[in-house]
């Protein structure tokens, strides 16, 4: 059976290469932010490059699942007649399977090593990218680290074998009759097994969605939406075959407009070969799905950030350090001696707050006045000394009293006078001056008339500080906080969406070399080599058509949660998608894909006809 096993994958070249390519570039990934982890875990000012590296991990880990997975059930489905003659010559459906374990155990064994192999150099880069960025402290490099590379390993070989084994249940139960057929018709296109991932996978997603009515702050969290963003991905390939025959007639109707056979046919491939049809669109759904979702969200978040950001800070000028983090006390002083000036200092405090036997350490600014902030009830205008300012989520009611301990370990009881919206910043939990114990960071000033900017300016030039006008602030402030969360998000998104760049051309090169017979009655039936190619090259882009919508409908409804926690949290209707970077990923895939289906075409037709 190993012999046989092995002779398989000499004879079946185009098949196994896709399988290995797929896994080889999963292994090395996962490898390759394994290690960079590791060499983050030391460095105290790396947290946050940190948490982006165990998110972008987690990420490669399944995309790496989901392409082995689809790409070792094509492989298996394009040997339906090979495994049926197996099974004409007297072999039982257990040599079957045992022969494609055996298979994926030699391919995942081979392509896991190459991609150990290739881990080090890719996180090598990684770390000069991120010192490059600004991500990681300048002495932040990627080491070899064993065992990141022992887990990639073996998550390399159990990630092949249990693709070729879920393909190998279904390729056991193949009828040796089969072996007699000259055309491949698609027998049952869901499986029980299917029918329960996939609804697994969407109803799932969809109670992870529906929680937002309990948790708005989970929802805008990246652990809520990326968890919800691949099982709704999961769900929606598991039933894409049942998916895939109305969404291709859709996506096709605009080909009934047209005359000639060449439309009729790619209309018809799509939607008569529903398994095979998902089979290929589901790198694209995968790409799409990610970047759609994963943008998105993100580009929301900042949205709702810098509208909360705008109305939080509503003065004429900003006044900030002009070197290091706070501003000194004689700062506040000399700003607040401006005659006609409105002063407002923050302070960023920690409270300790109890809950039941435990005190939860809570972030809170303290302020010489309250701010503009969204107001469920009460009057901040009140705020004094003896009272503080919640946000919605603490679930206290005006009048309320909150017992705290200050950081010097002061125990205070505090009024509650106004409860705000939550928000999606730190500035919900509002004290006085009193109540701090630090530096201010910035104040927000507002000059009455008759008072001109140069007394500001003036007032703090020889203090350590600078004054810039609001807009001024804002939108540097916006500028940086959006680069980092961009950046942060290329970081989970770039490897994965490299990874399914290449599954898209492994799969619609695997699926284009076993079509070669259509693509001969084509020729055989009048259609020259210029209208061969044409066909292949429509069906290659309605194909990508099928996986974009296909990922719309899974990213329409994992941006539906985002949306409704930030609307809980602000009081706000947030949507933010980056188009033109969809866009972008979407004609890349179509640019990808074109050209994949197209070599093997073109061999094929060269040898017809001739």
């Amino acid at each position: 059976m190993l012999r046989f096993a092995l002779l398989s994958v000499r004879g079946r070249r185009v098949a196994f290469a896709g399988s290995f390519t797929a896994l080889a570039l999963g292994v090395c990934l996962m490898g390759a932010m394994g290690s960079a982890l590791v060499s983050a875990t030391g460095l105290t000012s790396a947290g946050d490059t940190q948490i982006m590296l165990g998110t972008a991990g987690g990420v490669c880990g399944f995309v790496a699942v989901f392409v082995v997975a689809s790409t070792s059930a094509l492989a298996v489905a394009r040997r339906r007649r090979e495994l049926a003659l197996l099974r004409a010559l007297g072999a039982t459906s257990r040599q079957v399977r045992r022969m494609l374990l055996v298979e994926g155990v030699v391919v995942g064994a081979a392509a896991a090593a190459l991609g150990c192999g290739l881990s080090p150099v890719c996180g090598a880069l990684l770390g000069r990218w991120l010192v490059g960025r600004g991500l990681a402290p300048a002495s932040y490099t990627v080491g070899v680290a064993p065992w990141p590379l022992v887990l990639a390993f073996a998550a390399g070989l159990v990630i092949s074998v249990l693709g070729v084994w879920a393909a190998s249940r279904r390729a056991g139960r193949i009828r040796p009759v089969e072996a007699l057929r000259d055309a491949e018709l698609e027998t049952r296109a869901m499986t029980a097994g299917r029918w329960a991932m996939g609804l697994g996978g969407v109803v799932s997603a969809l109670a992870m969605t529906a929680s937002v009515l309990d948790d708005p702050g989970g929802a805008t969290n990246r652990k809520h939406y990326i968890p919800v963003t691949m099982l709704l991905i999961a769900g929606v390939a598991f039933l894409a075959p049942v998916l895939v025959p109305p969404v291709a007639r859709v996506v096709a109707w605009p080909l009934r407009r047209l005359s000639g056979a060449g439309a009729l046919v790619v209309r018809r491939n799509a939607v008569s070969a529903a398994r095979r049809t998902a089979s290929t669109a589901a790198p694209v759904l995968v790409t799409v799905g990610l970047a759609a979702s994963l943008l998105g969200a993100t580009a929301s978040v900042d949205a709702a950030k810098r509208a909360e950001l705008r109305a939080q800070h509503r003065a004429d000028f900003v006044v900030t350090p002009a070197a290091g983090s706070t501003l000194d006390r004689a700062v506040v002083g000399a700003v607040m001696a401006i005659p006609g000036a409105d002063v407002l200092a923050r302070t960023p405090t920690t409270l300790h707050v109890p809950d039941g036997d435990a005190l939860v350490k809570t972030s809170a600014q303290a302020v010489t006045r309250a701010p503009g902030l969204p107001v469920v009830s009460g009057d901040p205008t009140r705020l004094d000394d003896a009272s503080i300012i919640v946000p919605e989520e603490w679930e206290r009611a005006v009048g309320d009293r909150v017992d705290v301990r200050r950081e010097d370990g002061v125990h205070a009881a505090l009024t509650v006078v106004a409860v705000v919206k939550t928000g999606i910043g730190d500035g919900g939990v509002l004290v006085t001056e009193r109540h701090g114990n630090g530096r201010p960071t910035m104040i927000d000033v507002s000059l009455r008339p008759g008072t001109g900017p140069g007394v500001l300016h003036a007032a703090v030039r020889d203090l350590g500080a600078r004054a810039v006008a609001t807009g001024t602030w804002l939108k540097t402030a916006e500028t940086e906080s959006g680069r980092h969360s961009r950046l942060g998000m290329y970081i989970v998104l770039g490897a994965a969406l490299l990874y399914c760049a290449m599954a898209i051309a492994n799969t619609l090169l695997m699926a284009a070399a076993d079509r070669r017979r259509d693509q001969a009655a084509l020729r055989l039936a009048g259609a020259t080599r210029c209208q061969v190619l044409l066909i292949t090259a429509a069906e290659a882009l309605l194909v990508t058509a099928i996986g974009t919508v296909l990922a719309a409908l899974a990213s329409a409804v994992a941006l539906t949660g985002v949306v409704a926690g930030l609307y809980g949290l602000t009081g706000r209707l947030t949507i933010a998608i980056p188009w033109l970077q969809v866009a972008g990923i979407v004609l890349a895939c179509a640019l990808t894909a074109v050209p994949a289906a197209l070599l093997p075409a073109r061999r094929a037709v060269r040898s017809v006809l001739a």
